[in-house]
């Protein structure tokens, strides 16, 4: 736990995402670390039939930060972030795209303003 006490939850909604989730959940990771944020991430797994699951599976045994939730067929993104909510915890969330497309720490950047 570090010393801030905002509690923030990224939900990362992904739908075959094998090559770039691991990498979005890692700039997740050092942008909570970046600016001392106290975050969680769920990735939400949309019904995948690639490795997705699996890479977070691996990447969430090491890493308690980390949780997965899966949708048993594809939902779409909207689905995917009310999940996401539904399993969140503490003061915000913000949505991450499981495509690594968007940079976390130009979100977290705002969190000292919460």
């Amino acid at each position: 736990m570090n010393e801030n006490s905002l509690k923030i939850t990224a939900i990362i909604p992904a739908l075959n995402e094998e090559k770039n989730i691991e990498e979005a959940l890692l700039r997740t990771l050092a942008g909570f670390n970046r600016y001392n944020l106290n975050g969680t991430i769920v990735v939400v797994n949309d019904g995948s039939t690639d490795h997705t699951p699996a890479i977070v599976k691996d990447m969430a045994k090491a890493e308690p930060r980390i949780k997965l939730i899966s949708h048993d067929r594809p939902r779409g993104i909207g689905a995917g972030f009310w999940t996401g909510v539904d399993n969140a915890e503490g003061d915000f969330v913000v949505m991450i795209p499981g495509d690594n497309e968007s940079d976390p720490w130009e979100i977290f950047r705002y969190a000292p303003l919460m």
